[in-house]
């Protein structure tokens, strides 16, 4: 009798937490894309109880913590968001393991940034505004995104 040495693939780190990630985002977050003053905005947005769960995800992926107004009896709730370049790099880490949000996560990684000033600037010059492009193609994006969310 011949033994079988059966190899199971090595998981890596960083899967395991795109893995749970994607599930976080696609039982309790929210793909957007919102208005910010005047401009629009790619945003991903957890809510959740357990403080400890949103600051891995801050850890992992930027963002910010922030704690919700509350009143008792109810439980205290807390967001964690991560929005412009940060949000399309965690969604393109995460798209290959969402089931429930992958259309979202597809439609809002084609989100166009821009940047007004800083080094590696696409259109530097503090002051000035986002060109007409753009400024349709994300309300493009936006309305798509939100018809694929009402499905």
């Amino acid at each position: 009798m011949t033994d079988v040495i059966v190899r199971l693939p090595t998981v890596n780190h960083v899967d395991v937490d795109d893995a749970y990630t994607a599930g976080i985002v696609d039982g309790e977050g929210c793909i957007l894309i919102t208005r910010a003053r005047r401009n629009l905005q790619l945003r991903v947005v957890v809510s959740n109880t357990n403080l400890e769960v949103l600051e891995r995800l801050q850890l992992n992926y930027r963002g910010s913590v922030h704690v919700r107004k509350i009143y008792e009896p109810r439980k205290q709730i807390y967001d964690w968001a991560v929005s412009g370049p940060d949000a399309t790099e965690l969604l393109r880490q995460i798209i290959p393991y969402l089931i429930i949000k992958e259309k979202e996560a597809k439609i809002a990684v084609q989100y166009p940034h821009w940047t007004r000033k800083g080094a590696g600037a696409l259109h530097p010059g503090k002051g000035t505004s986002v060109p007409e492009d753009i400024r349709r193609r994300r309300e493009e994006l936006a309305g798509r995104l939100l018809a694929e969310r009402r499905r």
